[in-house]
This record gives C-alpha cells, structure tokens and sequence, in this order.
C-alpha cells in the first residue's frame, strides 16, 4: 500500500549515505509497514470517535494485534483488502458493543467457546506466512500465553464489573475464533 513511499524515502537515506546499500530491503520493508500500521491505528481512532467508542477501539486493539500476531489465521491476498476487512470488523464489533444488550453469561458463552476454537486450532499458518515445526511451537506458546493473560483479564473484568474490558475481549476472543476458521478453510481449499 505503501511501497511508494517506502521506495523513495529508502532512495532517498541511501543517497545521503544515511543508510547502507546493503540493508536498503530491510529499511524499505520497515517503512512500508510502519505506514499501514500508522495508516491503521489512525483510522481506528476516527472510527472510534466517529462512533464514541474510542475506548472500546483502542481496548479492542491492544487485545486483539497481540492474539491475531501469534494465533494467525486467514490473510488477505493484498493489503488493501486486510485494510478493509480490518475497518469493517472493528466497524461492526464498535457497533454490538455499543448498542447491543448482551449479558455478562452471553459474552462468558462467547468467550469460552471462541477460547475452544483458538486453543484447538493456533496457530493457523498462512501460504503467505508459512510456519515450520519449530515456528509452529513457539507461536503455539506464545498464542496460549497471550489468551491466557487475556482470559486472566476478562475474569478479572466480570468480576470488578469492568464492563467494556469484558465485552472488547469477548469480541477479540470471537474475531480470533472466526478467523482461525477462515484460515484454515482457506487453506484446505
């Protein structure tokens, strides 16, 4: 989405002998993401405010990329499309939490069946992101103790009555469940 910019930014450092020559792919790379990332948080923030829900956006954010990095699952054939995938879920799920009346049982139902899901099936590789036996251990780790510090959370938020963590994770927990399924449909196909 960015490669533009990422190229000539990267031009530009390795002309000025800012960078080297030979990690000019690494620089170039590292622009490019950091501008989608850039490019995504700032849309989630007008999301959120457009909505009033900018707490829930950035809770659903800080929840949902560290679970989503290590369990995988489906991805996008182009970054434009993950862009837009990606803005419309938090679209949606900004929308149930806000206006939705769903009880705490509801959300601890959605949360311990999402958590079957994603401790049965992360990681899910990618044929973009392919993952050998020793990636699949160390994803797989991490992936149980990121849900396990966010199950931690959401018990702790039923518990002190912190509604919005509760809610935001429960949908983080359904997202990553729903997205393990994806990919692995996808790969079967």
């Amino acid at each position: 989405m960015f490669s533009k910019v990422a190229e000539t930014i990267t031009q530009k450092l390795e002309e000025n002998n800012t960078i080297q020559s030979e990690n000019r792919e690494i620089y170039r790379y590292g622009f490019q993401q950091g501008f989608t990332i850039l490019l995504n948080i700032v849309t989630i923030v007008i999301i959120g405010l457009l909505l009033k829900s900018l707490l829930q956006a950035f809770l659903f954010m800080m929840f949902y990329f560290p679970l989503r990095s290590y369990a995988g699952g489906f991805h996008a054939k182009t970054a434009v499309r993950c862009y837009v995938y990606s803005m419309v879920i938090i679209v949606l799920i900004l929308l149930v939490i806000r206006f939705a009346p769903i009880t705490n049982l509801i959300y601890t139902i959605i949360t311990i069946t999402s958590s079957v899901v994603i401790l049965s099936l992360a990681p899910v590789q990618d044929h973009n992101k392919p993952l050998d036996q020793t990636e699949r251990k160390v994803y797989r780790f991490r992936t149980l103790i990121v849900w396990g510090v966010e199950i931690i959370l959401f018990t702790m938020a039923l518990y002190f009555g912190w509604q919005i963590v509760a809610n935001c994770l429960s949908w983080v927990f359904a997202i990553m469940a729903l997205i393990l399924c994806l990919g692995v449909i996808n790969n079967r196909i």
